[in-house]
């Protein structure tokens, strides 16, 4: 459950004076609540049968019951009296139900070849009862996800991998809650309980060769998540922050990771990540096609000293990109951090610093692809912690007890997809 009050300060401009609001819905003084309770239910089955040494069968059913109710409001400080509008208050009480049931084979054709190949069939039932006619739902949703994984060992050095997958995400219960939490005189976030799933296809083709690898992915997601988009509410006089569907993106994408060792005191790994992504907005007033070239590049550069100590270098870029509507401006870190090994298997001590050139300095652009609601048209600048401050780190880490047992336990926790959707920040 996720109960918040907050009381917000007045307004004030830029001598720091406190000023009226001059006609705006809110008053000088506002105060917020919000209360989600979210409550989720599993039921998992597996059975697994090895039908040979070269055959594996697995199979199971998994049922999931999610209710969220939502109750959350900003309140104006009028005549000494709090009281809220409808407008920016939401009552919603959201009951979904999912039903699966899946199967695949594991089967290993000769030496140098596997095959893994399964379906799952997905059916939901999800109803959003709500005070405002907006967030009212009533949508049934099943689909089948087929999957198929083939890897050939084409000598002692080299892999070739072929997959085709198909699967569904679903959004958070965050995204969906419909909360609503004051931003500015004009303008709230919230959540949207309308929210689709994620469908995504995706063919890849892989090849690794003594720890190099390099691979080309073709995707395409139906109905892509991006947040913090903007959106007029439907009697036209509120700005929602909400997170909104994207009709489409196509991807094509290149990846490699590059592992290199120079010698034995010195070692180093990069890697890329980019390609073509095609979207369609559908959510602003002109549903735009876009196509551009975006790219991650990152590495590492590790020396060893003696008596155990080593120091490592490692950083990372990302190029402009887009999230909806938004325009991201590039940004990345260098970091460094020297490392001592303990000798009798006693851990390790670490002593790193984060941002050694404090960079983190992120820039989001609205209105600058395509009108927004309101014509908002505005550029933020977004000051991470390592930015602001030095951030140095002295760490202490021990392995204890049998992780290959802690591994097999977590695999086992059915319950994971669902308490994935509910995010921690």
């Amino acid at each position: 459950m996720t109960v918040l009050r907050r009381f917000i300060p007045p307004f004030i401009d830029g001598e720091s004076n406190e000023l009226e609001t001059n006609g705006s819905i809110f008053s000088t003084r506002q105060r917020g609540s919000a209360n989600t309770p979210i409550q989720v239910g599993v039921v998992k089955l597996d059975y697994v049968k090895q039908m040979n040494k070269s055959l594996k069968f697995e199979a199971g059913i998994k049922g999931t019951y999610t209710r969220s109710s939502g109750l959350s409001k900003i309140e104006s400080l009028v005549d000494d009296q709090w009281v809220s509008s409808p407008r920016t208050s939401n009552n919603s009480d959201l009951r979904e139900g999912i039903g699966a049931a899946y199967s695949s084979f594991y089967l290993q054709i000769n030496p140098s070849t596997n095959l893994v190949a399964g379906a799952r069939y997905e059916y939901s039932d999800t109803r959003m009862d709500a005070e405002k006619e907006e967030n009212k739902i009533d949508r049934r949703f099943g689909k089948l996800f087929p999957s198929v994984f083939v890897s050939k060992k084409l000598n002692d050095k080299s892999e070739l991998q072929l997959s085709y997958t198909k699967r569904i995400s679903r959004p958070s219960y965050n995204d969906l809650a419909s909360f609503i939490t004051y931003n500015d005189p004009i303008a709230v976030f919230t959540g949207n309980p309308s929210l689709r799933p994620v469908i995504t296809n995706n063919v890849k083709i892989g090849y690794n060769y003594q720890g190099y690898s390099f691979s080309v992915l073709l995707s395409r997601d139906d109905y892509p998540i991006s947040r913090f988009q903007a959106a007029a509410n439907p009697a036209g006089d509120l700005l929602y922050i909400a997170p909104q569907n994207v009709r489409y993106q196509n991807n094509l994408t290149f990846q490699t990771n590059l592992p290199w060792k120079v010698n034995n005191w010195w070692s180093m790994n990069a890697g890329f990540v980019g390609g073509w992504r095609q979207f369609k907005l559908a959510h602003t007033k002109e549903q735009l096609e876009k196509t551009y070239f975006a790219y991650s590049v990152y590495g590492s550069q590790t020396f060893l000293f003696l008596k155990n100590f080593s120091l490592e270098i490692s950083g990372w870029y990302n190029s402009l990109q887009y999230d909806g509507s938004k325009k991201v401006g590039g940004f990345g870190t260098l970091n460094a951090g020297i490392k001592k090994e303990l000798a009798s298997n006693k851990g390790s001590i670490q002593l790193s610093v984060s941002d050694l050139f404090r960079s983190m300095n992120i820039h989001t652009y609205f209105g600058y692809l395509t009108e927004e609601a309101f014509s908002l048209r505005s550029h933020l600048s977004y000051n991470t912690e390592s930015r602001r401050t030095r951030i140095i780190k002295l760490t202490y880490a021990k392995s204890f007890g049998n992780t290959k047992i802690r591994g097999q336990k977590q695999r086992g926790i059915g319950s994971k997809d669902e308490r994935d959707r509910v995010r921690k920040e």
